[in-house]
Protein backbone atom coordinates (compact mmCIF):
# COMPACT_ATOMS: atom_id res chain seq x y z
CA UNK A 1 0.00 0.00 0.00
CA UNK A 2 1.15 3.51 -0.74
CA UNK A 3 1.79 6.03 2.01
CA UNK A 4 2.62 9.69 1.35
CA UNK A 5 4.28 12.02 3.87
CA UNK A 6 3.53 15.70 3.24
CA UNK A 7 4.79 18.99 4.69
CA UNK A 8 3.32 22.43 4.02
CA UNK A 9 5.04 25.38 5.79
CA UNK A 10 3.48 28.55 7.15
CA UNK A 11 4.05 31.72 5.17
CA UNK A 12 4.81 35.32 6.10
CA UNK A 13 3.42 38.18 4.07
CA UNK A 14 6.43 40.43 4.64
CA UNK A 15 4.90 43.35 2.76
CA UNK A 16 2.17 43.67 0.16
CA UNK A 17 -1.17 43.60 1.93
CA UNK A 18 -4.29 43.13 -0.23
CA UNK A 19 -2.15 43.15 -3.38
CA UNK A 20 -2.54 39.61 -4.68
CA UNK A 21 -6.23 39.77 -5.55
CA UNK A 22 -5.60 43.12 -7.31
CA UNK A 23 -2.71 41.89 -9.50
CA UNK A 24 -0.13 43.69 -7.38
CA UNK A 25 3.22 42.79 -5.81
CA UNK A 26 3.95 40.88 -2.59
CA UNK A 27 7.13 39.86 -0.74
CA UNK A 28 6.71 36.51 1.04
CA UNK A 29 8.74 34.01 3.04
CA UNK A 30 8.09 30.58 4.50
CA UNK A 31 9.03 29.82 8.10
CA UNK A 32 9.75 26.93 10.46
CA UNK A 33 6.11 26.35 11.40
CA UNK A 34 4.36 23.74 9.30
CA UNK A 35 1.48 21.35 8.77
CA UNK A 36 2.76 17.78 8.49
CA UNK A 37 0.86 14.60 7.87
CA UNK A 38 0.58 11.23 6.20
CA UNK A 39 -2.06 9.76 3.93
CA UNK A 40 -2.95 6.29 2.70
CA UNK A 41 -5.50 5.26 0.04
CA UNK A 42 -8.85 3.58 0.63
CA UNK A 43 -10.83 1.35 -1.71
CA UNK A 44 -14.01 3.43 -1.42
CA UNK A 45 -15.06 7.10 -1.52
CA UNK A 46 -14.83 7.71 2.23
CA UNK A 47 -12.32 10.33 3.41
CA UNK A 48 -11.22 10.21 7.05
CA UNK A 49 -8.94 13.01 8.25
CA UNK A 50 -7.67 13.08 11.81
CA UNK A 51 -6.09 16.35 12.95
CA UNK A 52 -4.33 16.85 16.25
CA UNK A 53 -6.48 19.17 18.35
CA UNK A 54 -9.47 18.98 16.00
CA UNK A 55 -10.38 15.32 16.12
CA UNK A 56 -11.69 13.18 13.27
CA UNK A 57 -13.76 14.32 10.32
CA UNK A 58 -15.31 11.94 7.84
CA UNK A 59 -17.18 12.55 4.60
CA UNK A 60 -17.99 10.79 1.35
CA UNK A 61 -16.82 12.03 -2.04
CA UNK A 62 -19.87 12.88 -4.12
CA UNK A 63 -21.92 14.04 -1.15
CA UNK A 64 -22.00 17.59 0.15
CA UNK A 65 -21.37 16.62 3.76
CA UNK A 66 -21.30 19.19 6.56
CA UNK A 67 -19.87 22.38 5.04
CA UNK A 68 -19.97 24.36 8.27
CA UNK A 69 -16.66 22.82 9.31
CA UNK A 70 -13.95 24.61 7.38
CA UNK A 71 -11.76 21.50 7.13
CA UNK A 72 -14.54 19.59 5.38
CA UNK A 73 -15.37 22.53 3.11
CA UNK A 74 -11.75 22.99 2.03
CA UNK A 75 -11.28 19.28 1.32
CA UNK A 76 -14.51 19.17 -0.70
CA UNK A 77 -13.40 22.23 -2.65
CA UNK A 78 -10.05 20.70 -3.61
CA UNK A 79 -11.70 17.40 -4.56
CA UNK A 80 -14.26 19.29 -6.66
CA UNK A 81 -11.49 21.07 -8.57
CA UNK A 82 -9.71 17.78 -9.27
CA UNK A 83 -12.93 16.24 -10.55
CA UNK A 84 -13.73 19.25 -12.75
CA UNK A 85 -10.36 18.74 -14.47
CA UNK A 86 -10.82 14.98 -14.86
CA UNK A 87 -8.19 13.88 -12.36
CA UNK A 88 -8.77 10.67 -10.45
CA UNK A 89 -10.01 10.95 -6.86
CA UNK A 90 -10.84 8.34 -4.25
CA UNK A 91 -11.17 8.06 -0.51
CA UNK A 92 -8.17 8.20 1.79
CA UNK A 93 -7.08 8.12 5.42
CA UNK A 94 -4.99 11.02 6.71
CA UNK A 95 -3.37 12.00 10.01
CA UNK A 96 -2.20 15.59 10.47
CA UNK A 97 -0.18 17.53 13.02
CA UNK A 98 0.38 21.26 12.72
CA UNK A 99 2.33 23.99 14.46
CA UNK A 100 0.50 26.66 12.41
CA UNK A 101 -1.98 28.31 14.75
CA UNK A 102 -5.43 28.39 13.13
CA UNK A 103 -6.62 31.92 12.46
CA UNK A 104 -3.14 33.37 12.97
CA UNK A 105 -2.84 34.83 9.48
CA UNK A 106 -0.10 32.35 8.58
CA UNK A 107 -2.24 30.52 6.01
CA UNK A 108 -3.21 27.41 7.94
CA UNK A 109 -6.15 26.90 5.56
CA UNK A 110 -3.94 27.09 2.46
CA UNK A 111 -1.47 24.65 4.03
CA UNK A 112 -4.37 22.27 4.71
CA UNK A 113 -5.89 22.53 1.22
CA UNK A 114 -2.45 21.98 -0.36
CA UNK A 115 -2.07 18.90 1.85
CA UNK A 116 -5.35 17.55 0.46
CA UNK A 117 -4.28 18.35 -3.09
CA UNK A 118 -0.88 16.70 -2.72
CA UNK A 119 -2.57 13.66 -1.14
CA UNK A 120 -4.74 13.23 -4.25
CA UNK A 121 -1.76 13.93 -6.49
CA UNK A 122 0.64 11.44 -4.88
CA UNK A 123 -1.79 8.62 -4.08
CA UNK A 124 -3.96 8.57 -7.17
CA UNK A 125 -2.33 10.59 -9.98
CA UNK A 126 1.25 9.44 -9.97
CA UNK A 127 2.63 12.70 -8.55
CA UNK A 128 2.37 14.27 -12.00
CA UNK A 129 0.20 17.27 -11.15
CA UNK A 130 1.92 20.67 -11.25
CA UNK A 131 2.31 23.08 -8.34
CA UNK A 132 0.31 25.65 -10.27
CA UNK A 133 -2.67 23.29 -10.46
CA UNK A 134 -2.49 22.58 -6.71
CA UNK A 135 -2.38 26.32 -6.05
CA UNK A 136 -5.42 26.86 -8.27
CA UNK A 137 -7.28 24.05 -6.49
CA UNK A 138 -6.51 25.63 -3.12
CA UNK A 139 -7.81 29.00 -4.25
CA UNK A 140 -10.93 27.38 -5.71
CA UNK A 141 -11.66 25.79 -2.33
CA UNK A 142 -11.21 29.12 -0.49
CA UNK A 143 -13.33 31.10 -2.95
CA UNK A 144 -16.20 28.73 -3.57
CA UNK A 145 -16.35 26.52 -0.48
CA UNK A 146 -15.29 28.95 2.27
CA UNK A 147 -16.73 31.91 0.32
CA UNK A 148 -13.61 33.95 1.06
CA UNK A 149 -12.48 36.41 -1.63
CA UNK A 150 -8.80 35.49 -1.37
CA UNK A 151 -6.25 35.46 -4.17
CA UNK A 152 -3.28 33.26 -5.06
CA UNK A 153 -0.91 34.59 -2.39
CA UNK A 154 -1.24 32.02 0.38
CA UNK A 155 -1.05 28.75 -1.57
CA UNK A 156 1.60 30.19 -3.93
CA UNK A 157 3.92 31.28 -1.12
CA UNK A 158 3.58 27.90 0.60
CA UNK A 159 3.87 25.75 -2.52
CA UNK A 160 7.06 27.43 -3.75
CA UNK A 161 8.64 28.08 -0.37
CA UNK A 162 11.58 30.33 0.43
CA UNK A 163 11.89 34.09 0.02
CA UNK A 164 9.96 35.27 -3.05
CA UNK A 165 8.59 38.24 -4.92
CA UNK A 166 5.18 37.55 -6.44
CA UNK A 167 3.89 39.61 -9.34
CA UNK A 168 0.22 38.69 -9.58
CA UNK A 169 -0.24 40.60 -12.82
CA UNK A 170 1.31 37.65 -14.65
CA UNK A 171 -1.19 35.37 -16.35
CA UNK A 172 0.21 32.00 -15.26
CA UNK A 173 0.91 31.02 -11.66
CA UNK A 174 4.39 29.70 -12.44
CA UNK A 175 5.30 33.07 -13.99
CA UNK A 176 4.24 35.04 -10.92
CA UNK A 177 7.10 33.93 -8.67
CA UNK A 178 10.65 35.31 -8.59
CA UNK A 179 12.88 33.47 -6.07
CA UNK A 180 15.10 35.87 -4.17
CA UNK A 181 18.64 35.51 -2.93
CA UNK A 182 19.21 38.25 -0.40
CA UNK A 183 22.20 39.37 1.67
CA UNK A 184 22.36 38.48 5.37
CA UNK A 185 19.17 39.47 7.15
CA UNK A 186 20.16 41.29 10.37
CA UNK A 187 16.80 40.92 12.11
CA UNK A 188 15.12 38.56 14.47
CA UNK A 189 11.55 37.83 13.45
CA UNK A 190 8.73 37.56 16.00
CA UNK A 191 5.02 36.90 15.72
CA UNK A 192 2.51 38.23 18.23
CA UNK A 193 -0.92 36.61 18.12
CA UNK A 194 -4.35 38.06 18.83
CA UNK A 195 -6.43 36.06 21.36
CA UNK A 196 -8.83 34.95 18.64
CA UNK A 197 -8.42 34.09 14.98
CA UNK A 198 -10.22 35.62 12.02
CA UNK A 199 -13.13 33.17 12.06
CA UNK A 200 -16.36 35.06 11.59
CA UNK A 201 -14.59 38.02 10.02
CA UNK A 202 -14.79 36.75 6.43
CA UNK A 203 -17.35 39.40 5.46
CA UNK A 204 -15.15 42.25 6.71
CA UNK A 205 -12.08 40.74 5.07
CA UNK A 206 -13.87 40.22 1.75
CA UNK A 207 -15.20 43.78 1.76
CA UNK A 208 -11.72 45.11 0.95
CA UNK A 209 -11.00 43.10 -2.23
CA UNK A 210 -14.59 43.44 -3.42
CA UNK A 211 -14.54 47.22 -2.92
CA UNK A 212 -11.18 47.49 -4.68
CA UNK A 213 -12.64 45.68 -7.67
CA UNK A 214 -15.58 48.09 -7.75
CA UNK A 215 -13.11 50.98 -7.86
CA UNK A 216 -11.25 49.41 -10.79
CA UNK A 217 -14.55 49.04 -12.68
CA UNK A 218 -15.57 52.65 -11.99
CA UNK A 219 -12.25 54.14 -13.07
CA UNK A 220 -11.24 52.08 -16.11
CA UNK A 221 -13.81 49.34 -16.60
CA UNK A 222 -11.27 46.71 -15.55
CA UNK A 223 -11.48 43.93 -12.97
CA UNK A 224 -8.60 44.81 -10.62
CA UNK A 225 -6.61 47.86 -9.53
CA UNK A 226 -3.44 46.33 -10.96
CA UNK A 227 -4.95 46.63 -14.44
CA UNK A 228 -5.56 50.39 -14.17
CA UNK A 229 -3.76 52.59 -16.68
CA UNK A 230 -2.54 54.80 -13.84
CA UNK A 231 0.80 54.24 -12.11
CA UNK A 232 -0.05 56.26 -9.02
CA UNK A 233 -2.89 57.94 -7.14
CA UNK A 234 -1.72 61.44 -8.14
CA UNK A 235 -2.21 60.64 -11.86
CA UNK A 236 -5.97 60.21 -11.50
CA UNK A 237 -8.11 63.12 -12.69
CA UNK A 238 -10.30 64.81 -10.10
CA UNK A 239 -13.44 64.12 -12.14
CA UNK A 240 -12.64 60.41 -11.89
CA UNK A 241 -11.98 60.60 -8.15
CA UNK A 242 -15.39 62.24 -7.65
CA UNK A 243 -16.93 58.95 -8.77
CA UNK A 244 -15.53 57.31 -5.64
CA UNK A 245 -16.67 57.35 -2.04
CA UNK A 246 -14.16 58.44 0.64
CA UNK A 247 -13.58 54.78 1.58
CA UNK A 248 -13.02 53.81 -2.06
CA UNK A 249 -10.47 56.61 -2.42
CA UNK A 250 -8.64 55.38 0.66
CA UNK A 251 -8.48 51.81 -0.65
CA UNK A 252 -7.22 53.04 -4.02
CA UNK A 253 -4.54 55.18 -2.43
CA UNK A 254 -3.41 52.31 -0.23
CA UNK A 255 -3.05 49.98 -3.21
CA UNK A 256 -0.74 52.35 -5.09
CA UNK A 257 1.29 53.22 -1.99
CA UNK A 258 1.68 49.60 -0.92
CA UNK A 259 2.77 48.51 -4.39
CA UNK A 260 5.47 51.20 -4.30
CA UNK A 261 6.52 50.13 -0.80
CA UNK A 262 7.03 46.54 -1.96
CA UNK A 263 9.44 47.71 -4.66
CA UNK A 264 11.37 49.92 -2.24
CA UNK A 265 11.48 47.19 0.44
CA UNK A 266 12.90 44.71 -2.05
CA UNK A 267 15.57 47.06 -3.39
CA UNK A 268 16.53 48.10 0.15
CA UNK A 269 17.04 44.46 1.17
CA UNK A 270 19.12 43.76 -1.92
CA UNK A 271 21.28 46.82 -1.26
CA UNK A 272 21.59 46.26 2.48
CA UNK A 273 19.67 49.45 3.32
CA UNK A 274 17.89 47.91 6.28
CA UNK A 275 16.67 51.14 7.88
CA UNK A 276 14.80 51.86 4.64
CA UNK A 277 13.29 48.36 4.80
CA UNK A 278 12.07 49.00 8.36
CA UNK A 279 10.59 52.31 7.26
CA UNK A 280 8.56 50.54 4.56
CA UNK A 281 7.22 48.09 7.16
CA UNK A 282 6.20 50.97 9.41
CA UNK A 283 4.55 52.87 6.56
CA UNK A 284 2.67 49.76 5.49
CA UNK A 285 1.24 49.42 8.99
CA UNK A 286 0.22 53.10 9.08
CA UNK A 287 -1.44 52.73 5.70
CA UNK A 288 -3.44 49.75 6.88
CA UNK A 289 -4.53 51.59 10.01
CA UNK A 290 -5.46 54.88 8.34
CA UNK A 291 -6.57 53.90 4.83
CA UNK A 292 -7.67 50.25 4.99
CA UNK A 293 -8.96 50.53 8.56
CA UNK A 294 -8.42 46.79 8.87
CA UNK A 295 -6.74 46.62 12.26
CA UNK A 296 -9.87 46.70 14.40
CA UNK A 297 -13.07 44.79 13.65
CA UNK A 298 -16.52 46.28 14.03
CA UNK A 299 -17.72 42.89 15.25
CA UNK A 300 -15.21 42.15 17.99
CA UNK A 301 -13.62 43.82 21.00
CA UNK A 302 -10.60 46.10 20.69
CA UNK A 303 -8.61 43.79 22.98
CA UNK A 304 -8.83 41.05 20.35
CA UNK A 305 -7.60 43.24 17.49
CA UNK A 306 -4.32 43.81 15.68
CA UNK A 307 -4.62 47.50 16.59
CA UNK A 308 -4.48 46.54 20.27
CA UNK A 309 -1.39 44.37 19.71
CA UNK A 310 0.30 47.17 17.79
CA UNK A 311 -0.47 49.64 20.55
CA UNK A 312 1.15 47.36 23.13
CA UNK A 313 4.22 46.27 21.13
CA UNK A 314 5.15 49.42 19.18
CA UNK A 315 6.62 51.35 22.17
CA UNK A 316 9.31 48.66 22.54
CA UNK A 317 10.40 49.05 18.90
CA UNK A 318 11.51 52.68 18.79
CA UNK A 319 14.58 52.83 16.54
CA UNK A 320 15.31 49.07 16.85
CA UNK A 321 12.62 47.48 14.67
CA UNK A 322 9.23 47.71 12.99
CA UNK A 323 5.96 45.81 12.87
CA UNK A 324 2.86 45.34 10.73
CA UNK A 325 -0.32 43.32 10.79
CA UNK A 326 -0.23 40.49 8.27
CA UNK A 327 -2.82 39.15 5.89
CA UNK A 328 -6.33 40.53 5.56
CA UNK A 329 -6.13 42.24 8.92
CA UNK A 330 -8.51 42.69 11.86
CA UNK A 331 -6.95 39.81 13.83
CA UNK A 332 -4.29 37.15 13.42
CA UNK A 333 -0.58 37.96 13.70
CA UNK A 334 1.54 41.03 14.17
CA UNK A 335 4.82 40.54 12.29
CA UNK A 336 7.76 42.12 14.12
CA UNK A 337 11.32 42.71 12.92
CA UNK A 338 13.94 43.55 15.55
CA UNK A 339 17.61 44.26 14.90
CA UNK A 340 19.60 41.25 16.12
CA UNK A 341 21.76 43.26 18.51
CA UNK A 342 18.65 44.48 20.34
CA UNK A 343 16.61 41.27 20.17
CA UNK A 344 17.46 39.93 23.63
CA UNK A 345 16.71 43.28 25.26
CA UNK A 346 13.43 43.47 23.34
CA UNK A 347 12.37 39.99 24.48
CA UNK A 348 13.24 40.73 28.10
CA UNK A 349 11.21 43.95 28.12
CA UNK A 350 8.22 42.31 26.46
CA UNK A 351 8.35 39.42 28.94
CA UNK A 352 8.53 41.84 31.86
CA UNK A 353 5.83 44.30 30.85
CA UNK A 354 3.62 42.21 28.52
CA UNK A 355 3.90 38.66 29.90
CA UNK A 356 0.43 37.64 28.76
CA UNK A 357 0.89 38.37 25.07
CA UNK A 358 1.19 35.23 22.94
CA UNK A 359 4.34 35.44 20.85
CA UNK A 360 6.88 33.28 19.06
CA UNK A 361 10.26 33.81 17.42
CA UNK A 362 10.41 32.21 13.97
CA UNK A 363 13.14 31.39 11.46
CA UNK A 364 12.96 31.41 7.69
CA UNK A 365 12.61 28.06 5.94
CA UNK A 366 13.42 27.52 2.28
CA UNK A 367 11.26 24.43 1.90
CA UNK A 368 7.92 24.75 0.22
CA UNK A 369 5.28 22.05 -0.22
CA UNK A 370 7.11 18.71 -0.13
CA UNK A 371 6.09 15.07 -0.17
CA UNK A 372 7.61 11.63 -0.02
CA UNK A 373 5.71 8.60 -1.31
CA UNK A 374 6.57 5.10 -0.10
CA UNK A 375 5.25 1.82 -1.49
CA UNK A 376 4.91 -1.02 0.99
Amino acid sequence: MKKVYIEAPARLEIIGNHQDHQKGLVLTATIDLALRGESTPRDDNICRIESEGYGLIEFKIGEEGEKKKSFVALALGVIDYFKKHNYFVRGFEAKIQSTIKEGSGLSSSAAYSLFIGETLNALFNGGTISKSFLIEASRHAENFYLHKASGFLDPSAIAYGGFNLFDFKKEKVEEMVTPLTLPSFPFKVFLFFTPIGHQGLEEEYSRIPLTMKKVAEKLNGVETLGELSYQGFDEIEEKKLKLLSPLERDYLKFFFEERKRVKIALSSLREGKFLTFLKMIEESEKGQLILLKNQNSEHDSYENSLAFLQEKVAPFLNDIGASRGMGGGFSGSLLVFVEERFAQEFEEKVQKFLPNLAKREVDFSFRGLTSLTLEK
